[in-house]
C-alpha cells in the first residue's frame, strides 16, 4: 500500500507511516516508525529502526498498528561493484495471522534483499537531490 514521511527531523532522523495490504480473511498492518539513516563511512550505510506512539501517525479502524520492536541494515562496501549486508528484525505484526498465510510467505523472504536494493538507491537518490 505504500509509505509516506510523516515528519522530518533532519536529513537521517524521519518518522515514517507504512502500511500493508493483507490479503482476506486478515486485516492491513500499518506502522509507526521512527528512522535513522545514516552513512557513516566511505564504505558503510546504516540503516535503524523501530516503532513509535508519536502521534504523527493516526490509528485507524481500516488497519492493526504493529510494533517494530528493531530493525537494522548495516550495509558495507567490499568492492567496486559488492557489499556486505547485515540485517535485523524482530516485528509483531499483531491481531491474528493463520499459520498457513505465514508460511506460505516465508519462501520470499529472501527477496527482500531486492526492496533492500531498490530502497538504497532511491534513498541515495533523495540525499544526493538535497545537496
Amino acid at each position: 500500500m505504500g509509505h509516506d514521511i510523516v515528519h522530518e527531523f533532519d536529513d537521517a532522523h524521519t518518522v515514517v507511516h507504512y502500511r500493508y495490504k493483507f490479503p482476506f480473511p486478515c486485516d492491513n498492518r500499518d506502522f509507526e516508525v521512527f528512522e535513522i539513516n545514516k552513512q557513516i563511512s566511505d564504505d558503510q550505510y546504516v540503516a535503524i529502526a523501530t516503532s513509535i506512539v508519536g502521534g504523527y501517525a493516526p490509528t485507524s479502524s481500516k488497519f492493526v498498528r504493529g510494533d517494530l520492536m528493531v530493525s537494522g541494515y548495516i550495509v558495507t562496501s567490499t568492492g567496486k561493484d559488492t557489499c556486505e549486508l547485515q540485517t535485523l528484525m524482530q516485528c509483531d505484526p499483531r491481531g491474528m495471522l493463520p499459520t498457513a498465510l505465514v508460511n506460505m510467505d516465508a519462501p520470499d523472504a529472501p527477496l527482500v534483499l531486492f526492496k533492500i536494493k531498490n530502497y538504497v538507491e532511491t534513498g541515495a537518490k533523495y540525499y544526493n537531490k538535497k545537496k
